[in-house]
């Protein structure tokens, strides 16, 4: 058997962004989708590649996969120039919604870039899981789901959609962000949603990115609550389909890296090679990564 400590270990969701320039321009379009109570938030402190990688460092975390961010639409090239001038330190996921006037081509084209190694969909909008503006009509999604890479998606309460298509595409992976939980609601409405998303279990392809949970818990650091919905979650799916994320970029008003990552590394109900799955491993075997080229 492996070592567990050989597994490296792997952030499955950090953002990176920098102030709109004509070579990253932000996306105005997709800017007046953002709420008003969020900009602050992207248009403050310092969220480039850079930073993150000297958090990464701190924290001991060898490789993110760096998630295109909302501000630049569907265009991921600040995420691929990241990777490429960090090698082997990220990998990147596309965000991609019906703005783009030409899916097909899209699609052939984030195939073919080096660092690529996933897409990201949103199936609803985060205050009501209602149908969401982006996720298309007709064949948008299962356009997407076939396109030969995991599909990321952020449900946003909309699970039954999201198994509907998980069943209807058996052999595409599928990682759903958040624990699935991830709705602009009060944190109790969030928690309710867990039996719900537990249930996606009895679906193979289905993968849990175990990201942002701290945001969930009513208790301190290493969060027992939070622990606690964890262990449910690796009851219901394993290890080997679960991810450990931080989205650090959210939540550092609250949150240190190094917290983010040990309330998971310290948690002895878990064996170490459950831990290692978890923060590290699966993400490797799902998105074929390497160790970091240091």
């Amino acid at each position: 058997m492996k070592d567990p400590s050989d597994t490296p270990l792997v952030d499955a969701q950090v953002h990176a962004w920098v102030s709109s320039t004509p070579r990253f321009p932000w996306s105005e379009q997709h800017l007046r989708r953002l709420p008003a109570r969020l900009r602050p938030l992207y248009e403050t402190g310092d969220h480039s590649a850079e930073r993150v990688v000297v958090m990464m460092d701190e924290a001991g975390v060898d490789v993110a996969v760096l998630t295109s961010t909302f501000l630049y639409g569907t265009d991921p090239s600040y995420a691929l120039d990241a990777a490429a001038r960090f090698p082997g330190r990220f990998v990147v996921v596309a965000y991609v919604d019906d703005t783009v006037p030409d899916l097909a081509s899209y699609l052939d084209w984030t195939v073919g870039q080096r660092d690529l190694v996933g897409l990201r969909v949103f199936l609803g909008t985060p205050d009501a899981g209602a149908p969401g503006r982006g996720v298309g009509a007709g064949s948008f999604l299962e356009d997407v789901a076939d396109a030969g890479l995991p599909l990321f998606v952020s449900p946003m309460g909309s699970l039954d959609r999201l198994a509907a298509l998980a069943t209807s595409r058996p052999a595409t992976p599928i990682v759903v962000d958040h624990l699935g939980l991830w709705i602009d609601a009060p944190r109790e409405r969030r928690w309710r949603l867990a039996d719900q998303v537990l249930a996606l279990a009895a679906i193979p392809n289905i993968h849990i990115k175990c990201s942002a949970a701290p945001e969930l818990s009513r208790e301190r650091f290493p969060f027992p609550d939070v622990l606690a919905l964890l262990d449910r979650y690796v009851a219901a799916f394993g290890t080997d389909r679960l991810l450990w994320g931080s989205d650090i970029n959210q939540h550092l008003d609250s949150l240190s890296y190094a917290d983010a990552v040990d309330y998971v590394r310290c948690h002895r109900a878990w064996s170490a090679e459950q831990r290692a799955m978890l923060l590290g491993g699966t993400a490797v075997r799902l998105l074929g990564l390497a160790g970091p080229s240091r």
